[in-house]
């Protein structure tokens, strides 16, 4: 079995500038050789007498262009340079396996006047087998913790290996964010009111189950300080606020704990509209 790589999926210059340095220093951080990756689609030059060797052409250049910033910035990554032909969502889900990390940014040109405005990223994020990082919001600096959404599916705990990784990997601490809509007190309602009782028990219940949760890997990991945050709020909601704080949010992938679903309204869609910093789609 090939060794867990890093695999970026990168646009022309300069929209994929923060995806290839975030992809650049996670696979520096995780000891791992970072596969740059530019799919050209040939349709793009239709003009051309050629279309497929300009399209090829121009991933060349733009692929040996990263390429190059990449080594230049983390001489001890092993870089694999990747220009082929094709559809650029599905050569990246094709490229990756079940044990890599694929990055996509969310809003770049992923060919010759082939803007995609986050189609890339949704149908990467919708069908990969990996794991997938979608790098957006704020540049600079990582600052703040690692958040995570905790839905207390079974599934989710592997959700919360994934953060509680990627938290002593960055040495930062973790928020896990247990939201669920709950009945809220109004101003009538007395501190022994049915609404008030039930919020009470509905919050401690949701705490007691992400404590249980998280008990073994904070073992595991005692150097990430761990927050666990009880809200009513709407999930997507809840994860977005947290966003503007937060270096990285942890979100499951269909199945697993968080759903990235096809619903326009879904907590993983809204949340990749909406982060304010890289989003990671967890997959066991």
């Amino acid at each position: 079995m090939k060794a867990p790589q890093v695999i970026v999926g990168i646009g022309d210059a300069p929209g994929s500038g923060p995806t290839l340095r975030w992809a650049v220093t996670e696979a520096a951080r995780r000891g791992q050789a970072l596969r740059i990756v530019h799919a050209a689609r040939p349709d793009a030059c239709h003009s051309a007498e050629h279309p497929e060797v300009l399209a090829l052409d121009h991933a060349v250049r733009v692929v040996t262009a990263a390429v190059e910033e990449a080594r230049r910035s983390a001489p001890g990554v092993r870089v694999i340079p990747e220009p082929v032909l094709g559809c650029p969502a599905a050569t990246l889900v094709a490229a990756a396996g079940r044990h890599d990390l694929l990055v996509v940014g969310d809003r770049e040109r992923t060919g010759p006047a082939t803007a995609v405005r986050g189609s890339t990223c949704r149908q990467v994020a919708l069908r990969a087998r990996s794991s997938v990082a979608v790098v957006r919001g704020r540049a600079g600096p990582e600052t703040g913790p690692v958040a995570v959404g905790y839905d207390g599916s079974p599934a989710a705990e592997s959700v919360l290996v994934s953060a509680f990784e990627s938290a002593a990997a960055r040495r930062c601490a973790l928020t896990v964010i247990r939201a669920s809509r709950f009945p809220p007190p109004g101003p009538a309602d007395g501190p022994h009111s049915a609404k008030v009782l039930t919020a009470v028990t509905v919050r401690g219940a949701l705490a007691a189950d992400a404590r249980r949760a998280v008990a073994p890997l904070a073992d595991k990991y005692p150097d990430v300080a761990v927050d666990i945050l009880i809200t009513g709020d709407d999930p997507a909601g809840a994860l977005v606020a947290a966003s503007r704080e937060a270096r990285l949010v942890v979100i499951g992938a269909p199945g697993a704990g968080g759903v990235v679903g096809g619903q326009r309204d879904s907590v993983g869609l809204q949340l990749l509209r909406h982060s304010g910093c890289p989003v990671l789609i967890a997959r066991p």
